[in-house]
């Protein structure tokens, strides 16, 4: 469909999901009203999605898009579609996780362009930065409420110890964080247990003082835990959660989890880019 002299900014891709048409009424919180043809194709989504890779590398394709993109049903998917875009040394891979009410897809967009690849080194924005007004000042965008987080780290191959360092400097942004009061870390199963502090009318000072000393009350506090799981030779995943209990259906509980899980990944993504 490219015609000489075509060029785009990015292409939109919405997969077909589904390898056979009786798999797409299997979940019953899923509405599937599309037809063979939009939901069905032979392999299923991951297929589809390679053979799309495939045809984005093609000489007259990769020149004239910037950057191609499409949908991903399945995390089990977007992990082997971004192992096969390393593979075949993409110079820019991004990923994103789309959450609508009780439907999860993950987004997956990559460029062939050798300019993109600056981008791979600039964390993408959590939310629009605020607009500038003369009569007040923006106040911060909160992360959103969650009772688990996780995101994922890349290592060199030649860097067999990165996951225990991995672990040590997940235990050490932890233990430093305001909002936490106390962690210890497991080396033998590669998890970090805590008591999160989740008040939500104290400061950071207040915070402090309140890691320093604590007080016994357990309504304003909630149990955590943090583990690193190997995902790939060259990637693991860090999980941080809000372990069962009362607390866990606590607002400031999930939002202490969220603000903390937002500052280790940023912290952990930082000092592993600059290795």
């Amino acid at each position: 469909m490219l015609k000489e002299g075509d060029s785009f900014a990015f292409t939109v891709s919405n997969p077909p999901f589904f390898e056979y048409l009786s798999e797409a009424g299997q979940n019953p919180g899923t509405a599937c009203g599309g037809t063979a043809s939009e939901m069905v194709y032979p392999g299923g989504e991951a297929a589809f999605i390679a053979a799309h890779m495939t045809d984005s590398q093609l000489p007259h394709i990769r020149s004239a898009v910037s950057w191609f993109t499409t949908l991903c049903g399945k995390k089990a998917t977007l992990r082997t579609m971004v192992d096969a875009l390393r593979a075949a040394r993409a110079p820019a891979v991004r990923t994103a996780c789309f959450r609508q009410g009780k439907t999860t897809r993950w987004g997956l967009a990559w460029s062939w362009m050798p300019e993109a690849e600056a981008t791979q080194s600039t964390p993408l924005p959590v939310a629009p930065p605020p607009t500038k007004t003369h009569t007040a000042t923006p106040a911060a965008t909160l992360p959103r409420p969650c009772t688990r987080a996780s995101f994922q780290l890349r290592f060199s191959a030649k860097d067999v110890g990165a996951p225990a360092a991995i672990l040590a400097a997940l235990h050490a942004a932890l233990a430093t964080h305001s909002s936490v009061r106390s962690c210890t870390c497991d080396t033998a199963t590669f998890t970090v247990a805590g008591v999160l502090n989740c008040s939500s009318d104290m400061d950071d000072g207040q915070r402090a003082a309140k890691k320093r000393h604590i007080d016994g009350d357990s309504g304003r506090a909630a149990p955590f835990s943090a583990a690193v799981q190997r995902s790939s030779q060259c990637s693991v995943t860090v999980t941080i959660q809000l372990l069962a209990g009362p607390s866990r259906q606590s607002g400031p509980a999930q939002v202490a989890l969220a603000q903390i899980a937002r500052a280790v990944e940023s912290t952990l993504t930082a000092q592993w880019r600059a290795e």
